[in-house]
């Protein structure tokens, strides 16, 4: 797909999702409340992980710009934290936060958006293992 047709793909999509369910935006900035006194009382690895989940939350008010990178420094403090943590126990402020995310996604429509990129990203594991198969000859 070319960067033109990718964009115009995109640019469908947003035109059709619905706006956030006004329980789940305040839900959202709940979570923030309690995800800032949290950060103000914690150090070291929870604190990046949970100022990280903050930042992801924060993407999903309204006319804000969702960074994919926020993603990939999430989960990239969420591995520093797993190797630091004495416990292996994440506290329940996070599963509250993907519980938030999960909602926002469903209520908003990008369900299925999501299930198209989790098949096209299954593919692509398929084809990559597909490919050397395919070069060799016979």
């Amino acid at each position: 797909m070319s960067a033109p047709e990718a964009f115009a793909e995109a640019k469908w999509v947003m035109t059709h999702l619905r706006p956030e369910p006004e329980a789940l935006a305040q839900r959202r900035e709940e979570l923030l409340q309690e995800l800032d006194a949290r950060i103000a009382a914690t150090q070291g690895s929870l604190q990046t992980l949970l100022t990280r989940l903050r930042a992801v939350l924060l993407s999903r008010r309204p006319g804000a710009a969702f960074q994919p990178r926020f993603a990939a420094e999430f989960a990239q403090a969420l591995t520093h934290y797993k190797q630091c943590a004495e416990t292996g126990e994440l506290p329940a402020i996070i599963g509250q936060c993907f519980l938030y995310l999960r909602e926002h996604v469903a209520g908003t429509g990008l369900s299925p958006l999501l299930a198209v990129v989790d098949t096209t990203h299954s593919l692509r594991k398929v084809s990559d293992t597909w490919r050397p198969w395919q070069q060799q000859r016979f």
